[in-house]
């Protein structure tokens, strides 16, 4: 089954960026690389507990986080990752608004970067809420159990911080495909530098130009994956790299290959996921 994308409540939208389900059948198990989108987010199972796992590149295997009986959350990535499914699946994703995440775990998001946990480990209270996730079988059910406990969360855990909330910067590099430099981002939101790098940090996991260069590539993938007949060049050219080296080094960066080899092996639970947001 596709995935379907449903949008968060009205007091919800500053710290969920939207929920992403998905139902599948994983048979005797499926392992693949799932390419870098720029977004943290809360995993849930819902219907019955899942077989899946999942961890980001340049993590021990020993560090993943397996999904199963309890809630797990993604932080924010440079680089991708590798999930694995075993048997039915139905999962609820809960993808955050890119500065969501510190307010989470009530720390630099630095903290988070690149690291996948169980959600028991700072914050108990969605285990109550995955227990009851086993008794609904369907997507909107799913959702409509695990959003009270959101707001009742952010509600809790915003504080004065959230006046100094980066979002509507996010929004502007996100609406020009990552096609940002620092310096325009400066300019435009009359801040320093220096600020920027620190915000950036503290609120996303990494700094604006980091930031930016992850948006420009998951909007590089989901302009491939809806071309025919991709071509490298044309991506370069149209989305600002200096040269095809520096368009396959992000490539490889971000998903664990080559463009080449990439699209020879297309992963289609990933391709699904660039192609819904």
């Amino acid at each position: 089954m596709l995935p379907e994308i449903f949008l968060p409540q009205p007091a919800l939208r500053p710290f969920i960026k939207f929920y992403l389900t998905q139902q599948f059948d994983a048979g005797s198990g499926i392992q693949n690389n799932m390419s870098c989108k720029g977004l943290a987010a809360f995993m849930f199972a819902f219907k019955t507990p899942a077989t899946s796992s999942f961890y980001y590149n340049g993590t021990a295997p020993e560090d993943k986080v397996h999904l199963s009986e309890k809630p797990a959350m993604i932080g924010p990535p440079t680089t991708f990752g590798k999930a694995s499914f075993k048997g039915d699946q139905n999962l609820l994703l809960v993808a955050l608004q890119p500065t969501a995440t510190h307010y989470f775990i009530k720390e630099s998001a630095t903290a988070m970067t690149n690291r996948a946990i169980h959600i028991e480990l700072v914050e108990k209270t969605f285990n109550e809420v995955q227990e009851k996730l086993f008794t609904v079988t369907q997507a909107q059910a799913a959702i409509l159990l695990v959003e009270p406990y959101l707001i009742r969360f952010f509600r809790n855990n915003v504080g004065k911080a959230w006046q100094k909330d980066l979002l509507v910067i996010t929004d502007y590099i996100d609406q020009h495909q990552g096609l940002v430099s620092v310096e325009d981002l400066a300019k435009q939101f009359h801040l320093s530098r220096s600020w920027l790098e620190k915000q950036f940090k503290t609120q996303i996991g990494m700094t604006p130009k980091g930031y930016a260069r992850v948006i420009r590539f998951r909007n590089v993938m989901k302009h491939l994956y809806q071309s025919p007949q991709p071509s490298w060049m044309e991506v370069v050219a149209r989305y600002n790299y200096t040269d095809q080296s520096h368009f396959i080094k992000d490539f490889y960066q971000f998903t664990g290959s080559s463009p080449k080899v990439h699209f020879q092996k297309i992963n289609a639970i990933d391709q699904d996921l660039h192609q819904s947001f």
